[in-house]
Formats: C-alpha cells, sequence, structure tokens
C-alpha cells in the first residue's frame, strides 16, 4: 500500500529535516516539488504558502507558525493522513432497519396488553400480528413468514415456555430462522432460566420501559438479519 506523500515547504534546512522525520512516524512520504508527486498535504510555512498553492492548488495546507507546538503540528498532520471513515450504517442503523423490516407475532391472552405491544411495534415500523389463542400459534407459524415470535410466559391452560419450547422444535425441523422471546411479567431468575433452555432467545420483562424491549428485541434480528 503506498504511503501518502506530504510536501515539506520550509525554508530551514534542520527544521525540514524534523519535519520529514514525522511525516514518515506517521506513515506519510515526505516529498518535494522537484520529485513530481502530488502530495495530499503541504507542511509549510506563510511565506512559501501562495507558491505551493500555485502549484498545487488541491493540496491540503498545515501553515506553520511562530510558537506552534510540535505535538500539535503532529496532530492536525495525523488527522490529515488518517484513513477516510468507513462508510455504511452504523450498528444502531442496523438495529433499526431490522426492526422497521420485521414481521413479528405477538401471542398474549390481554387484549390490552396485546394491543399496547402492537402500537408500540408499529411505531418503530414493525408489521405485528397479534394472536390471542395459545393453540393457533403452531399453526400460524407453519403457514406464515415470521421474524420473531413474542410469547407470554403465562396464558390460561398454557405454559409459555411450553408453548415457545414447541414452537423452536419447529423452527429447527422447518429450517426457519425467526427469533423466540417471552414475555413476563414474573421477572424471576427461574422463569428466565426455564424459558431460555425450553428455547427462547429473549426473555423480556414487561414492566421494563419499552426502549429495553426495542434495544433488545432489535439486537436480535439485527443478528439475525446479518446471518442470512
Amino acid at each position: 500500500m503506498m504511503r501518502p506523500s506530504v510536501l515539506v515547504a520550509v525554508g530551514s534546512e534542520t527544521l525540514a529535516l524534523r519535519l520529514r522525520l514525522m511525516v514518515e512516524a506517521e506513515g506519510g512520504e515526505p516529498v518535494t516539488l522537484r520529485d513530481g508527486a502530488s502530495p495530499i498535504a503541504a507542511i509549510t510555512v506563510p511565506a512559501l504558502t501562495a507558491q505551493v498553492r500555485q502549484h498545487l492548488p488541491d493540496v491540503r495546507v498545515i501553515e506553520l507558525a511562530d510558537g506552534d507546538d510540535w505535538e500539535g503540528v503532529r496532530g492536525r498532520l495525523a488527522t490529515l493522513l488518517a484513513p477516510p471513515a468507513a462508510c455504511g450504517p452504523s450498528e444502531s442503523d442496523q438495529l433499526s432497519a431490522a426492526l422497521s423490516a420485521s414481521h413479528l407475532l405477538v401471542v398474549d391472552d390481554s387484549v390490552t396488553y396485546r394491543e399496547f405491544l402492537r402500537m408500540e411495534l408499529e411505531k418503530l415500523g414493525a408489521t405485528i400480528t397479534v394472536c390471542g389463542k395459545p393453540e393457533d400459534v403452531l399453526d400460524q407459524l407453519a403457514a406464515g413468514a415470521y421474524d420473531g415470535v413474542l410469547i407470554d410466559l403465562v396464558m390460561p391452560g398454557v405454559d409459555g415456555a411450553e408453548l415457545c419450547g414447541r414452537a423452536a422444535r419447529m423452527r429447527r425441523d422447518s429450517g426457519k430462522s425467526y427469533v423466540l422471546a417471552v414475555l413476563s411479567s414474573r421477572e424471576n431468575k427461574p422463569d428466565l432460566i426455564r424459558s431460555l433452555e425450553a428455547g427462547a432467545d429473549l426473555f423480556l420483562g414487561k414492566s421494563q420501559d419499552t426502549v429495553i424491549l426495542r434495544a433488545k428485541l432489535g439486537a436480535m434480528l439485527r443478528m439475525r438479519a446479518l446471518r442470512r
């Protein structure tokens, strides 16, 4: 990989030598106008700045001043020589994108909580399907394409962890890759461990702030998206 060329244009040979050593230490290649290179930066003094810009109008100039701090000059040089920042979305952007592109199945016998969760997740851009009958969940999973399933832990006649386990086995046998989350108002260690051991990827407390739910669920959906 070629090192970026840096023009050192100063009158003092002693100062020029020191600056060339600095350029090399920062990963650059010190050059002169006679070298025929096209520097990305020039270290110069005010008396020579106009001359440098005449020959190299696009060069980025570090202009030295009396009493300049050497570490300050080195810092400005390092900034100029730093490789451009990588383009692309941040991890936070990817989390939000994964959430907004997801189709989620919400399984809860409480109409009030189902609707609350549906509205909160739809605000984030997700598509939500609700299910109030746990016995219908496996049929819905078999028939539809979901990115995530959120299952209430305690429902009449149904253990949410066991239902999650059946959904996990269906996921494995069918080759699907939906995220499984258990929702609970009983936020204790035994239920958490039981749910995760059954096949859940997440255990989400209903009393938690929806910001936390968003972050945890979005992180799992982001990981799922990256694995595709």
